[in-house]
């Protein structure tokens, strides 16, 4: 590989500063998509790279005695909170919009029912304490602020879809076990308790029929 000559490295180091500056405005006023950093973290974390490319920038141009490229003076970002969300409003409303369309979703309702029917294995399986685990956490992201958490909920179908999967999958199990060694159908067990709606009832039924159980 051809060595890179001290005006392609400044060159590039130049470039770097645009980037990251762009960066750090997109993050300041838009805000970023991490799942676990408020966009604080991210915007200190690219004003440390632009102060670095402007170091290496100052050591070449005096090392070489070159002229110093206009990007270095660029005014370098201010630090913030590392705690800084962009669009914190917007967040919050958006997540409270989100738990009420997660409460309503019929298929979330149904899951609400059927975790007190399942067996421990059986809700292992189908991970119902997981995906019902999600309305939980947007609920104590809610009530504790965390605008990180409910970013991740911006978009509801991704979770409204894993409700629905989980739901399939819980209705797929065929029987669950009753000590003292006996066995009772879920379909049983979901007749057994009254607050389970007809819907949940009626496709587990449907599922039984054509395997002929």
């Amino acid at each position: 590989m051809k060595k890179q000559t001290p005006e392609s490295q400044i060159a590039e180091y130049a470039l770097c500063i645009k980037k990251e500056l762009e960066h750090w405005n997109h993050l300041y006023h838009i805000g970023g998509q991490d799942p676990f950093w408020p966009d604080g973290t991210g915007l200190n974390l690219t004003r440390n790279h632009i102060i670095s490319y402007k170091m290496d920038i100052q050591k070449l141009c005096e090392e070489y005695e070159l002229p110093v490229p206009p990007e270095a003076d660029f005014p370098t970002p201010r630090e913030v909170d590392n705690n800084y969300m962009a669009q914190a409003e917007m967040i919050r409303t958006k997540a409270e919009e989100t738990l009420q369309a997660y409460l309503n979703d019929s298929s979330y309702k149904s899951l609400m029912k059927l975790q007190d029917v399942l067996s421990s294995e059986q809700a292992k399986d189908c991970s119902i304490n997981r995906i019902l685990g999600y309305v939980n956490w947007l609920q104590q992201a809610i009530s504790q602020d965390d605008l990180v958490t409910m970013r991740r909920h911006l978009d509801p179908e991704r979770y409204l879809h894993s409700f629905k999967e989980c739901l399939e999958a819980a209705k797929k199990i065929k029987e669950t076990p009753v000590p003292p060694g006996t066995q009772l159908s879920l379909l049983d067990c979901m007749q057994c308790c009254t607050s389970i709606d007809e819907e949940a009832v009626e496709a587990i039924e449907e599922d039984h029929m054509s395997m002929g159980l």
